[in-house]
């Protein structure tokens, strides 16, 4: 896995980190394009450390500040976890 330190960076699990990636908005945006996830209408909704649920359309946007308090917020959904890293 390589990280572009020119972009911001998200680590993604799934069923306990049984399965790893490291990926950008765009890899994100490329992969799982056809999912809820990036489902504007439906989306997915998180859970994070006690804030409130919001899409995962928006948690990206979130993350884009580093001064906001949910920019690394873990997006929690069912078997699959993706967090800011950097």
């Amino acid at each position: 896995m390589k990280i572009n330190t020119n972009e911001i960076n998200y680590l993604c699990t799934w069923n306990n980190c049984e399965i790893v990636e490291i990926h950008t908005e765009q890899s994100l945006r490329n992969q799982y394009k056809d999912t809820p996830l990036f489902n504007y209408d439906n989306g997915e909704f998180c859970s994070s450390n006690g804030l409130e649920n919001f899409l995962f359309i928006q948690y990206i946007e979130y993350s884009k500040d580093r001064k906001n308090a949910k920019a690394f917020a873990k997006f929690i959904d069912d078997n699959m976890t993706i967090q800011r890293i950097n």
